[in-house]
């Protein structure tokens, strides 16, 4: 399963989306989305440069390269059902720069119902929201768009980020 988000964003500079990329997981993480009980926080054991582990929610990764100002990869734990990488690319090419999120995984076990029924929904509104933010903070957008009808469901029924920062927990 391949699945790819890709966002450019006019007037941006590449400097401003390595810095943004570099943030992830940090405690001033200004990329993934937060400020709201949307969304579990992205949570590292350290910098993207140590090769960390981490995670947000339910879902454990590490860091297993970080090439600064281009790309870092995580590997989903082995207990996911989702073998496989995501990665966060910061795009200097074409128009204008921008940014990709890839997950290249194969669900297996109980994320081969999972992912096409929830899991996919939630990570694709989360990915695009972490776009949406970089917009706002580039002064491209006003606000964040509004999830759609399945995926405000998904996430009535799920647990908020306030009951589910079980990294932090973990970490205790």
């Amino acid at each position: 399963m391949l699945n790819v988000h890709e966002r450019r964003f006019p007037g941006a500079t590449v400097q401003e989306l390595t810095e943004l990329v570099h943030t992830l997981g940090s405690d001033d993480d200004r990329l993934w989305p937060h400020g709201s009980t949307r969304w579990p926080p992205m949570r590292m054991s350290g910098p993207l440069a140590e090769l960390p582990r981490g995670g947000h929610g339910f879902v454990r990764y590490h860091v297993i390269e970080h090439q600064p100002g281009r790309a870092t990869t995580f590997r989903f734990d082995d207990d996911l059902g989702l073998p496989g990488v995501h990665r966060f690319e910061v795009l200097d090419d074409g128009p204008a720069p921008g940014l990709r999120h890839v997950i290249d995984a194969r669900p297996v076990g109980s994320m081969r119902l999972a992912w096409p029924l929830a899991v996919r929904w939630l990570h694709d509104a989360l990915i695009e929201e972490a776009f949406d933010g970089v917009e706002v903070r580039l002064g491209l957008r006003d606000q964040l768009r509004r999830p759609g009808p399945w995926v405000r469901f998904l996430l009535a029924v799920s647990p908020s980020a306030e009951k589910e920062d079980t990294w932090a927990r973990s970490q205790a």
